[in-house]
């Protein structure tokens, strides 16, 4: 879930963000976001959109679905 906090934590900081900001925004805690960004918790379904939507992204960017993965064996 790397990809996932590292994303949340570069959307946010290129929106101007603080943490406390961003979970003001979203109706969470600070601790949470910071969780997120370091991907010790992961936002349930309905935060997940809210992120989505504050950070004017899709789940698929926010996710790594865009993110092509290459085996060693390739």
């Amino acid at each position: 879930m790397m990809i996932l906090g590292s994303r949340i934590k570069s959307l946010r900081k290129s929106k101007g963000l603080t943490q406390s900001q961003l979970a003001n925004l979203i109706n969470v805690t600070k601790v949470s976001i910071c969780c997120y960004e370091k991907g010790n918790r992961t936002p349930n379904l309905d935060t997940f959109m809210d992120l989505v939507n504050v950070l004017d992204t899709t789940p698929n960017y926010l996710l790594g679905v865009d993110t092509r993965v290459v085996s060693e064996e390739d």
